[in-house]
């Protein structure tokens, strides 16, 4: 058994503008206000006794399955951050030149 314990204490004042600010008089015109929060957090461990029997290991194929062959796109030195542009006419948009029709 473990926990942490976590205490904390807040302090508020409220006063109307100017008038709170009275030496005397401006107790009438202001509020303070105190709070305590106190949070306890317990963690229980149950021991538990295990044979070889009652592990049985799952059958999956996701350890045999292939990763997706995802091609690197190319990045020049020239590219300065800007956003790419996709669409029909993407390449004579970032290129600045045409393109020719196949």
């Amino acid at each position: 058994m473990g926990g942490l314990i976590s205490d904390s204490s807040f302090k508020s004042f409220t006063k109307v503008p100017i008038l709170g600010d009275i030496p005397i008089l401006g107790l009438a015109f202001r509020h303070e206000s105190k709070e305590r929060q106190n949070a306890n957090l317990i963690i229980f461990l149950t021991p538990t006794i295990i044979e070889n029997d009652d592990f049985q290991p799952t059958r999956t194929q996701f350890l045999n399955t292939p990763l997706p062959v995802i091609p690197e796109e190319k990045i020049s030195f020239l590219d300065r951050g800007a956003p790419k542009k996709y669409g029909k006419n993407s390449q004579e948009e970032d290129l600045g030149a045409p393109v020719a029709a196949p």
